[in-house]
């Protein structure tokens, strides 16, 4: 055992080795930081997501019917004409496509 001894303390001397030894307990932290960042991961991509396209009376999701230029003309701006399930009713809001389709 004094031949290990005398190998420890020598390494004792060197900044690497000394960093080295301290990575256990880094690691073990590291490790409690990165599974409880994963359950937080997990938990919100459980959680219920708002409507992307809220209804404006009641709030739930509504759906795209149709989309164009507004009253026929070339120059007008895009409507799109959207309906809800929930309170079966239509309306036309302004449509901007999404960046991708631009």
């Amino acid at each position: 055992m004094g031949i290990t001894a005398d190998i420890l303390a020598i390494l004792d001397r060197i900044p690497v080795w000394k960093r080295l030894r301290g990575l256990d307990g880094r690691m073990e932290r590291l490790e409690e930081r990165v599974a409880t960042l994963e359950a937080a991961l997990r938990a919100a991509a459980n959680a219920p997501r708002p409507p992307t396209n809220p209804c404006s009376r009641c709030g739930k999701e509504t759906r795209i019917l149709r989309i164009g230029r507004g009253q026929g003309e070339t120059g007008a701006p895009m409507e799109a004409v959207v309906w809800c399930d929930n309170c079966e009713t239509d309306e036309i809001r302004p449509y901007r496509a999404p960046p991708a389709l631009r």
